[in-house]
């Protein structure tokens, strides 16, 4: 079941970093770089993002979560992360897929970003309907791909 969260909540925020922290982890590793804003979060900065989020339940057990920003032109999606012991059991696709078909749903694009070396999710972007429209350098051998709905 995929809900809108309130992140504002301790409890929420806690049980969105106990999923966050291992997946980002995980992409770390797959870009060897330890630096991505994720993994520096707290209860705290949880709370306190702008960010709307939608967390993936079953039997009241969160196994991930999709964060967005909307502007007047365009959506961010911001993180989509799923607990590691549920990668490939379609949860990052079903929360793409109600995050596009529910929220979106009008023309505005959507753009993410994700490590330039973490194949898996650009293939997955791309098979979501991404295009690649650039890289962006975040420190000497680390880049950002990012990738925006195309119409």
């Amino acid at each position: 079941m995929i809900v809108l969260l309130d992140h504002t909540e301790s409890e929420t925020a806690a049980q969105l970093l106990e999923v966050q922290i291992p997946a980002y982890r995980i992409e770390a590793e797959r870009i060897k770089f330890d630096g991505i804003p994720p993994l520096q979060d707290t209860i705290e900065s949880i709370q306190d993002s702008r960010e709307t989020f939608l967390g993936y339940y079953e039997n009241e057990l969160l196994l991930g979560a999709l964060a967005f920003e909307q502007s007047n032109d365009r959506f961010v999606l911001s993180r989509l992360f799923v607990g590691p012991a549920h990668f490939r059991k379609g949860v990052a696709s079903s929360l793409l897929q109600f995050f596009l078909n529910k929220i979106v749903r009008e023309s505005k694009p959507v753009t993410v970003t994700t490590g330039t070396a973490n194949l898996p999710a650009i293939a997955f972007y791309e098979k979501w309907g991404f295009a690649k429209i650039k890289e962006i350098t975040v420190q000497q051998g680390i880049t950002l791909t990012m990738l925006q709905t195309i119409d």
